[in-house]
């Protein structure tokens, strides 16, 4: 009976250890996926269409199509300026923080390429080469050149506006949920429908 009860105890710590290296390797893996870097990663030969008909265009893209202005980037009455909210839900907690997509020098995309601007559409990934979080890139990686253009030279003629925002927070347990490709629903008071989602929904290069 001890035998037996001394192999039950062996086993179980067996059991117990590898369910701790496991979610020691997990933590691990959201620390170091969690705004990974992209090095080298090529841009696109892209120039911004800001002729009359492609910021037409750009603009039924990001308010028609894309919905960028009912999603996450626009906040009472400035368009595309970017958002920000605190989000708590269980063990969850974030800053929920949108980029400025006005073309301010200092908080906006004032100071970023054409190509880089399309680069952040097709693939999530910002001017350092760092991935976005909750970009839905995926989305707008089969946009044609001339579409991708249209949009960049729709932002391009936005008016600028000045709004610092501060880089997106989250939590351990929202970095594990992310690494792990789990969706989890957040409150969205703004964003809607599909950054609301505090999930890796960057395109993976």
């Amino acid at each position: 009976m001890r035998k037996v009860l001394k192999w039950i105890g062996i086993v179980l710590g067996a059991i117990l250890g590898l369910v701790l290296l496991v979610a020691i390797g997990v933590l691990i893996y959201s620390q170091i996926t969690f705004k990974r870097t992209y090095a080298g990663r090529p841009l696109y030969p892209i120039v911004a269409d800001t002729s009359p008909g492609g910021v037409a265009r750009g603009k039924y893209l990001m308010e028609a199509v894309m919905s960028c202005d009912q999603a996450c980037h626009s906040e009472g009455s400035a368009p595309f300026a970017g958002y920000v909210e605190d989000v708590s839900e269980g063990p969850i907690s974030a800053l929920f923080a949108v980029p400025n997509l006005t073309p301010d020098e200092e908080t906006g995309l004032g100071s970023w390429t054409d190509a880089e601007i399309a680069r952040a559409i097709r693939e999530g990934i910002d001017k350092d080469g760092k991935a976005l979080i909750i970009m839905p890139s995926a989305s707008y990686h089969s946009l044609s050149d001339a579409d991708v253009a249209a949009v960049v030279g729709y932002l391009r003629s936005l008016e600028p506006v000045r709004n610092e925002i501060p880089p997106l927070q989250v939590n351990m347990v929202a970095k594990v949920f992310m690494a792990l490709g789990v969706s989890r629903s957040l409150p969205r008071k703004r964003c809607r429908p599909q950054a609301r989602w505090i999930t890796a929904l960057t395109w993976s290069p």
